[in-house]
């Protein structure tokens, strides 16, 4: 049998074939100026080396291999943490809230333990791109607090408790510290709870007027799920978390129609406006959500099927080009259940954690809000899903600190 070995250091790469049998037993063998392939005979005790090809300049690939193992690029280990005069800050906030779920409740438990991988001794509190200490940031406000949710409001309606929701965010937003005699601008990181916690988070008046959004300046909103949410009215639900991004459309529409019938050319009347929803890794879209995408006009969807047809690069570009204020929904279920357990609508054929590391360190637009839902601790084994959604809040508070 003949097994293939490709090896990587410092952007060189060699391919060698290794016979592998019973009689034989091959090591790697590393040295001081080059990676030598030794085999071993049962019944030979002298090693018999083959090195590496040298290159074009006369040095051999891999030299000082152990060095080029362990080299870090240079534009990547720089620290980037802001300093505690900057005039942005961003605050972790638990919504713990799955009155609105469909199938199975569990999602509520999820903000604390979220929070404890974060802080666990198993990892640091590095992010990769930018690399940013994030618990010794001083502009990441880590004890944001849960929301308190009366679940029996929701026996009153399902959208009840949305007020208490709204009332916390807008707290949030508006109490940020003044440094330098200004006052610093607060962007929420909020953990779930179910998918229907966006629609509040979004409609609160206070977000829409503390980041500007307006019709001439609309947010865009980066949706990573492995469903739509569109349903118009999901098991006679209209607030469920199937239907978040069917209601908040419905209100932007609104608002835009609203501030076209005051037939006046200035554009300072603060309300959320939504110019493009940006849909990736969906895979469970049907004929009603597809008629509701069409219906509104301003979505752009993604399914795990284009992923798949074309180049992977040409999403992330895709990304690195979106302009103007963004909002980040990213819903646990769009990874695949092998690196994503713990949710409570596993779809199989779903993104890779890698993958979606690199579409939020693909952001370049102000990400100037972003929510991670649908954890369900009740389904996960070994609080391995937790420790994703961790490694998630790393790298998306890095990137609302510096964009």
């Amino acid at each position: 049998m003949t097994m293939w070995l490709l090896t990587k250091v410092a952007s060189r790469a060699v391919s060698l074939s290794i016979s592998s049998s019973s009689s034989n037993r091959c090591v790697l063998k590393e040295t001081t100026r080059a990676v030598s392939i030794v085999f071993f005979h049962p019944l030979q005790n002298t090693p018999q080396p083959t090195t590496t090809k040298s290159s074009s300049d006369g040095r051999r690939w891999f030299s000082s291999s152990r060095r080029a193992l362990h080299r870090v690029d240079s534009s990547a280990s720089s620290s980037t943490s802001s300093s505690a005069d900057a005039l942005l800050e961003v605050v972790l906030l638990g919504i713990p809230s799955d009155v609105n779920s469909s199938f199975l409740r569990g999602s509520a438990l999820a903000p604390p333990l979220i929070c404890q991988a974060l802080h666990s001794d198993a990892t640091n509190s590095w992010s990769e791109s930018p690399s940013m200490d994030i618990l010794q940031d001083p502009n990441f406000i880590v004890d944001g607090g849960d929301i308190t949710i009366d679940a029996s409001l929701s026996s009153i309606t399902p959208a009840s408790h949305f007020e208490q929701i709204q009332t916390k965010v807008s707290e949030v937003l508006l109490s940020g510290p003044t440094t330098s005699n200004k006052k610093k601008t607060r962007r929420i990181l909020s953990l779930g709870g179910d998918h229907s916690i966006t629609y509040p988070i979004l409609t609160t008046e206070a977000f829409a007027q503390h980041h500007g959004i307006r019709p001439k300046h609309p947010l865009t909103i980066l949706h990573l799920d492995a469903h739509p949410d569109l349903y118009h009215n999901f098991q006679d639900n209209p607030y469920s978390h199937a239907s978040p991004f069917a209601r908040l459309l419905e209100a932007s529409l609104e608002n835009n129609n609203n501030n076209n019938n005051k037939n006046n050319s200035d554009d300072d009347t603060s309300c959320l406006v939504i110019g493009r929803l940006i849909q990736v890794g969906i895979r469970t879209m049907n004929d009603h959500q597809r008629e509701q995408a069409n219906k509104f006009g301003m979505v752009e969807v993604v399914t795990m099927a284009t992923l798949e047809e074309r180049h992977f690069d040409a999403t992330l570009a895709a990304i690195k080009g979106i302009k103007g204020p963004l909002y980040l929904s990213l819903d646990v279920d769009v990874l695949d259940p092998a690196f994503a357990p713990g949710v409570s609508h596993p779809e199989p054929g779903g993104l890779s954690v890698r993958q979606v590391l690199q579409m939020i360190q693909a952001v370049r637009a102000p990400l100037i809000g972003a929510d991670v839902i649908e954890y369900n601790p009740d389904c996960d084994v070994q609080g391995m899903t937790a420790c994703v959604a961790a490694k998630l809040v790393k790298e998306i508070a890095a990137k609302m600190l510096t964009t």
